[in-house]
């Protein structure tokens, strides 16, 4: 969870990058933009959502990245299981492929 009165600073430590006046923001001003984004664009979430769902053919992937030569990967559920597998897919039809 995020702190409010934390702050962040968005200038890398050795950035040659002028007096700039917005080179920190706190971690509540974060949270606000993620809260504010996500209300705006859950209608075509959902569109995209409903869309793929109704598909003949769909293909699911978990996406990962290397952060600190560590493997990562997005939270969508706290446990990568066959039940937290069977809760997203559970309203499918048609054919799921995936590359594993």
């Amino acid at each position: 969870m995020l702190n409010p009165t934390d702050t962040i600073n968005l200038m890398p430590e050795n950035c040659d990058c002028g007096n700039l006046a917005f080179d920190f923001i706190s971690t509540g001003g974060i949270q606000r933009i993620i809260v504010r984004s996500s209300i705006a664009i859950k209608t075509i979430y959902n569109a995209v959502c409903n869309l793929a769902r109704r598909q003949d053919v769909s293909g699911i992937d978990e996406t990962s990245w290397f952060k600190c030569s560590k493997l990562q990967w997005p939270v969508i559920r706290p446990n990568r299981n066959k039940e937290a597998f069977l809760q997203i897919i559970a309203d499918w039809k048609g054919i799921l492929i995936s590359d594993h």
